[in-house]
């Protein structure tokens, strides 16, 4: 982890990622992180680093993260899951170090995400395809197998003409969600675009 001046955003060491963490308190400072792929350290872990580099005016050694669409990363979760290269997150101070999710708390974790997934809905419905793709891929960060981010993905990238990455998501919506006609039917459009017929054709007799 380095400190770095906001404007300044060298290239990461060869095979890492790089990510930008500012602090909601002190709009002045930022963190520059790089972090290899093969890093299995958790949040809570990058939380604890991050804390030590606060300045003494933060008032606080214990904070949690978010995204800047304000979706909070989940304690237990790998950075590499939740992380994106590029990334801006922001700092929150927090009264007691984050901590793994309680069971009952996990059994909510739909609940939670339902504001952020309104907000992408609300996106993707008045055509800001950018913003909710944004959104979305965070939420998938955070919930890898939530069906209607991987369909919408699938839908975003199918409108825009990318194909083959219309069908990564869409056969992930579809391993979610088998019974799901929209999903199968988009699968097999993205499938025909791209030229593979017999993978449209599985699609809908699956």
């Amino acid at each position: 982890v380095t400190d770095r001046a906001r404007s300044s955003r060298p290239a990461p060491p060869p095979g890492c990622m790089r990510f930008y963490i500012h602090h909601d308190g002190d709009p002045e400072f930022t963190l520059a992180v790089s972090w290899a792929p093969t890093d299995r350290r958790a949040v809570r872990d990058l939380c604890a680093l991050v804390a030590k580099r606060l300045p003494a005016t933060a008032g606080t050694r214990h904070i949690s993260l978010v995204t800047e669409n304000g979706v909070e990363l989940p304690a237990g979760h790998c950075v590499c899951a939740c992380v994106r290269e590029g990334a801006d997150l922001i700092a929150k101070s927090v009264a007691r170090p984050p901590s793994q999710p309680a069971p009952a708390a996990a059994a909510n974790a739909a609940e939670d995400l339902e504001p952020y997934l309104k907000a992408a809905d609300k996106a993707y419905g008045a055509r800001q395809l950018a913003r909710a793709k944004t959104i979305y891929t965070e939420l998938l960060g955070v919930s890898p197998r939530l069906f209607t981010a991987l369909l919408r993905l699938g839908l975003i990238e199918e409108q825009a003409g990318r194909h083959e990455e219309a069908c990564h998501w869409l056969q992930r919506a579809v391993r979610e969600d088998p019974a799901s006609e929209e999903a199968a039917v988009a699968l097999a459009r993205s499938h025909l675009a791209a030229g593979e017929g017999e993978e449209a054709a599985a699609a809908v007799r699956a």
